[in-house]
């Protein structure tokens, strides 16, 4: 009888030790947010993904295809880019990623540092500001500072263009953000008075992905955060599917309505405080990419809704309007343009960067 009573008794106590743990991880944690039915299974996922050696391996085994030769740093930039990938809550604008400073990767007050940033031409030495807009890939993540398409646009500028204007960069990319996030940082940036001369903006893979984010003009982690502020069962996860009897055409259509209007409404800022605009669909692997299949890299799965939505907007695009379509850039790429699942190589950062700087150079004598 007091050995059943002993195990009865141990059994209560873990009983009683699991309840409270989860209790405290959805408390100071998870707070309902998520997706599984108990926070804790929540929490191994996450720290598995995020935390282990399992997650790190699989990005130096990314990079280390990438940049064969840099695999003695290649641990380090790693290290990094897991250490500087989280967001903090900021107002007006929802979120955006922590100030990081390292070796490979530093960000501060939404600006990710580029190497280069500028180009001063000792003839016209006051410098055009150019600030550039976008999700993770204008961020450059998994890249350092110098492999951003920021950094490769400013060496490339130099380079080329000796007689240009001088020039100073500014990189918003912001992981997660789609275009009317965009809008909105941009938006917040010229009522407190930091006024660029040029506005790129780099979009089209995360306004298609997040189907019902982009829909509604909500961010991406708006339901994580009325979760904790309301304390509501809900979850980022809703953000993905369609709706109840909607159809791939009609998401398709509202969403790049949706984006149409939101490049509208930031081409009617720039003609207030007289900013140069330039648009650019970025490519990306769910459209036009032959050689997915032979990519040891890029993601594997399908996404209809992308590819039917990147044949709309590409009849949309109009170089009158400084809109340009990217999207087919991938069309005879053979090496490796990606560095993970879905973001770009060094190499690939390059050649977009590339097709940035041809379209940019002749904006800036209109």
């Amino acid at each position: 009888m007091n050995m059943n009573k002993r195990i009865s008794t141990i059994i209560i106590q873990l009983v009683i030790a699991v309840i409270i743990f989860e209790v405290v991880l959805r408390i100071i944690y998870f707070q309902k947010n998520a997706n599984d039915t108990f926070a804790f299974i929540s929490a191994y996922k996450s720290l598995s993904f995020r935390a282990t050696d399992v997650y790190s391996d699989q990005l130096l085994k990314y990079h280390n295809l990438v940049r064969p030769d840099s695999a003695h740093v290649n641990k380090d930039i790693v290290k990094e880019v897991i250490e500087s990938n989280s967001f903090e809550y900021t107002p007006w604008v929802d979120f955006k990623m922590i100030d990081y400073s390292g070796k490979y990767i530093n960000t501060k007050n939404f600006i990710r540092k580029s190497i280069p940033d500028k180009f001063i031409n000792a003839a016209r030495p006051n410098p055009l500001k150019v600030y550039l807009f976008g999700g993770s890939t204008m961020f450059g993540f998994n890249v350092t500072d110098k492999e951003t398409i920021p950094s490769a646009l400013a060496e490339i500028y130099a380079s080329k263009c000796k007689n240009c204007p001088s020039l100073e960069l500014y990189n918003y990319g912001i992981l997660s953000y789609y275009s009317y996030n965009e809008l909105m940082l941009f938006t917040q940036l010229l009522f407190t008075n930091s006024k660029p001369d040029v506005v790129i903006f780099l979009d089209g893979l995360n306004d298609f992905f997040i189907t019902q984010a982009a829909k509604r003009r909500i961010p991406w982690y708006y339901y994580r955060l009325k979760e904790n502020v309301r304390n509501e069962k809900d979850s980022t996860a809703s953000l993905f599917p369609l709706e109840k009897n909607e159809t791939t055409d009609q998401a398709v259509k509202d969403i790049a309505d949706k984006y149409l209007s939101n490049i509208e409404q930031a081409r009617k800022l720039c003609r207030t405080y007289e900013i140069t605009p330039l648009f650019f669909i970025q490519p990306n692997p769910y459209f036009n990419y032959p050689n997915k299949a032979n990519d040891p890299l890029v993601t594997r799965s399908s996404n209809q809704l992308i590819e039917n939505g990147y044949r709309f907007i590409e009849t949309q695009c109009d170089s009158t309007k400084n809109m340009y379509f990217l999207g087919n850039m991938l069309q005879t790429e053979k090496d490796l343009p990606f560095i993970d699942e879905f973001h770009y190589s060094p190499a690939m950062n390059k050649r977009i960067a590339a097709e940035i700087y041809e379209r940019l150079v002749p904006a800036l004598d209109k």
